[in-house]
């Protein structure tokens, strides 16, 4: 979350957790998965997902994130395409 602007950590950080959770899912998250997120980690992830368009989003370090890494890069991929 360091690595996001200013003007979107304020954005992100007064999002309640269910408009990350749609907003995870909207990115192709899968619901069973982001329902189990905690605060914290709903805004690291969805901190994730906005870096993914412009940076490097390196590999995870937990078997969690293997999933959520795998659709960063995908989503960045298909957005580059366009």
């Amino acid at each position: 979350m360091e690595q996001v602007t200013e003007e979107l950590r304020q954005k992100i950080g007064k999002m309640c957790d269910e408009r990350l959770r749609q907003r995870l899912v909207q990115a192709g998250c899968r619901k069973a998965d982001v329902c189990r997120f905690e605060s914290a980690d709903l805004l690291a992830y969805y901190a994730k997902v906005l870096l993914a368009e412009t940076a490097y989003v390196p590999p995870p370090q937990r078997d969690d994130d293997v999933l959520l890494w795998r659709l960063v890069k995908k989503n960045a991929m298909q957005k580059r395409e366009r």
